[in-house]
């Protein structure tokens, strides 16, 4: 009796599950569909904050330079009994 109980249920629950398929799997594309309109969104941001971090380096690049030509004209070594240490002076234009 408890066999014929169980075979029943099983029965019972595989009928529902094939019901219950299709709509999963509906749900799931759709599921599946917006993940991916969503990472073309982030891969597009991406790629813009891309380009203009190259910008913003490219434009830094120069007045990083420009600095440090600068700069170096003013640091110097010093040599004293304990060792070696640096120095640099400034001025105004």
């Amino acid at each position: 009796m408890l066999a014929l109980l169980f075979c029943t249920f099983a029965l019972s629950l595989l009928s529902y599950l094939d019901s219950a398929r299709p709509s999963t799997v509906n749900s799931l594309q759709a599921q599946i569909q917006a993940l991916s309109r969503q990472a073309s969104v982030q891969s597009a941001q991406s790629a813009g904050l891309a380009s203009r971090l190259r910008r913003i380096e490219k434009n830094n690049g120069a007045t990083v330079t420009k600095l440090a030509a600068r700069v170096l004209r003013s640091v110097f070594t010093i040599e004293t009994p304990e060792g070696l240490g640096a120095g640099w002076a400034a001025w105004t234009a």
